[in-house]
């Protein structure tokens, strides 16, 4: 198989602008992330991990056996003590460069981690067919170079209650109807940093669920720009809230 070449901070922004991700600040649509004060920062962090990647290519990129080639260490399954060691010290190396999290880059790597495995185990009790729909997933963000965000919290409303005790049940992601080419989900994330620049977001519950919480474990992919998908965003710090 011929070796991708991976996506640079270039290539990340502009793949933004094809985008049509609905999403708001402060009561306001927000016509451009790349040029608004809220977003601009997180960007330009995120596309340090593809430019860096380059440069760095020893700790940032992995072989995968799904693509044949190198890839972001970021969309990469541990197999190993030492990729798990080496995911680990991508946090260390990229804090100088900008002294926070990667949005659309820490939880997605530890939500598809997680995903392959469960969803392995999931095959092997059920006889499902989960790991190979999502080995298919991580292959296409291999072979793309996306930007995978993890949607884990949820608004959770009464948190002395369950998911399925809830007044309103779109506290937690849930699935409201089942069909034949798919589901319907209804429902709020809450403190997903990077979600709206990512390519895809990961969704995975935030807690256990019981038996009678079903329609809320529930884990796909999404990208931001689907439609019925509302981004309501908060300024990361003082600094970059819009002036008034």
């Amino acid at each position: 198989m011929t070796e991708r070449e991976m996506k640079t901070a270039s290539d990340y922004m502009e793949s933004l602008k094809s985008m049509k991700t609905k999403v708001y600040a402060f009561g306001e649509k927000v016509e451009s992330l790349l040029d608004h004060p809220c977003f601009r920062p997180t960007i330009n962090a995120l596309a340090l991990t593809y430019d860096l990647a380059k440069e760095q290519s020893p700790l940032m990129a992995a072989y995968s056996p799904l693509t044949g080639g190198k890839v972001n260490r970021f969309l990469h399954v541990c197999r190993s003590k030492d990729e798990v060691i080496k995911r680990a010290q991508l946090g260390q190396f990229f804090t100088p460069h900008h002294g926070a999290c990667i949005g659309a880059r820490c939880a997605g790597t530890g939500a598809l981690n997680s995903l392959y495995a469960t969803t392995y185990e999931m095959d092997k009790k059920l006889g499902t067919d989960y790991h190979d729909r999502f080995v298919k997933f991580l292959k296409y963000a291999q072979e793309e170079d996306l930007a995978c965000s993890g949607m884990v919290t949820d608004a959770k409303g009464d948190r002395s209650l369950g998911p399925g005790k809830q007044r309103d049940p779109n506290v937690y992601l849930r699935i409201a109807e089942v069909r034949d080419d798919g589901i319907v989900v209804r429902g709020a994330k809450a403190h997903q940093s990077g979600t709206a620049i990512a390519h895809e977001n990961i969704v995975v519950p935030t807690t256990s669920m019981g038996p009678d919480e079903k329609e809320y474990a529930v884990a796909f992919a999404i990208s931001p720009d689907t439609a019925g998908v509302v981004h309501i965003a908060e300024a990361p710090a003082p600094n970059a809230r819009v002036p008034r």
